[in-house]
């Protein structure tokens, strides 16, 4: 079979192929197909962008590596590859003695890491203060995955490579790895119950796995991560303010995103971080615009790690804030360091 075209295809007229008082058409059946295949094929997410701009470029990662950033996310139905696109700075040290690089380990959730792979960039053999457009190294590499499944990504740079930024989604495969529904049907033919169970397990599996990624928030490097005691902190600008119109948040439009048998949005809520008292955990929170907290992530004392709880969303355009304290009850002062936080849909 031939590799899906990108062209967005046409719009479906409903009331001309199945609302007209005749019997739906076969034609009805190859557009909807054509459309199902086209999204399956060619509409991905985006799973990550940096949070760092040109005009600020962190220093120098030295010799050793250096982990900047880090997230959590669920790969779609017929996902087979994330695609990272590095920006990278001239070095600043190193001149000559090292091939800076960036990085990115992709770890199965609970499980071994992935693959670590690598993109080079940004050497240059003598002191060099010019930082602009022409003078960075962009590119792009992938890391095959399995779709449908949960992983956890850190980003950095290593041998005084300068990461600028990078952007992660996901890519599908040819039609060789998955059986598309043909598009190729007798205009006057009938359609059978065997035409539609193909078409409904593809639509039913897009819809619960190819939900949109809706934030990440990471600090710029995870050796300072922010932290927080009995106050509650913004992540974003480490002040203790109460949530309000000025506070800044993340706007998120989730109207339609539920389904016909439910009110709200599944998501997953997802922290990574570690708190210093065995007595007392921590805890992070999403709020919404009001003030009220809608799901809270608890962070057990140990090793920094992700954990996650689910919640449901409503189905409104809303601006939503993280909070990160100490939790309430226990015993004892606890200090909690917050490293990263992702929300995706998930159903």
């Amino acid at each position: 079979m031939a590799d899906i075209p990108k062209v967005l295809p046409a719009p479906i007229d409903w009331a001309r192929y199945a609302k007209n008082g005749d019997s739906p058409q076969g034609e009805l059946y190859a557009r909807v197909a054509q459309s199902l295949s086209h999204t399956l094929r060619w509409r991905r997410k985006e799973v990550f962008r940096s949070p760092t701009y040109f005009p600020w470029i962190n220093s120098d990662a030295a010799g050793a590596a250096r982990t900047r950033w880090r997230f959590r996310c669920h790969t779609g139905f017929n996902a087979r590859r994330l695609a990272f696109y590095f920006v990278l700075a001239p070095q600043t040290a190193g001149f000559g003695a090292t091939s800076p690089y960036a990085f990115a380990t992709v770890t199965p959730s609970g499980g071994a890491d992935l693959t670590q792979m690598q993109f080079h960039g940004g050497a240059v053999a003598a002191a060099f203060s010019l930082d602009q457009y022409s003078n960075v190294t962009t590119g792009v590499k992938y890391v095959d995955i399995s779709d449908d499944t949960t992983y956890e990504v850190r980003i950095g740079d290593v041998d005084y490579g300068r990461l600028v930024g990078c952007v992660v989604f996901e890519e599908s495969t040819e039609p060789t790895w998955i059986d598309y529904p043909s598009t190729t049907y007798p205009a006057l033919a009938p359609i059978y119950d065997s035409h539609r169970e193909k078409l409904m397990p593809l639509a039913t599996d897009m819809w619960k796995r190819n939900a949109a990624h809706l934030f990440n928030w990471t600090v710029d490097d995870q050796a300072s991560p922010g932290t927080a005691t009995s106050s509650q902190v913004d992540p974003i600008t480490g002040s203790t303010a109460a949530v309000s119109t000025s506070t800044p948040g993340y706007v998120l439009d989730l109207t339609y995103r539920n389904t016909r048998s439910t009110t709200t949005v599944p998501c997953v809520f997802a922290a990574y971080g570690v708190t210093s008292s065995t007595t007392r955990d921590g805890e992070v929170y999403l709020k919404n615009s009001a003030g009220t907290t809608l799901a809270t992530v608890t962070i057990p004392f140990g090793a920094a790690a992700w954990f996650t709880t689910t919640v449901n969303l409503p189905t409104a355009v809303d601006t939503y804030h993280l909070r990160f304290s100490r939790a309430v009850a226990g015993v004892g002062s606890a200090t909690i360091s917050l490293y990263a936080v992702s929300l995706y849909q998930y159903a």
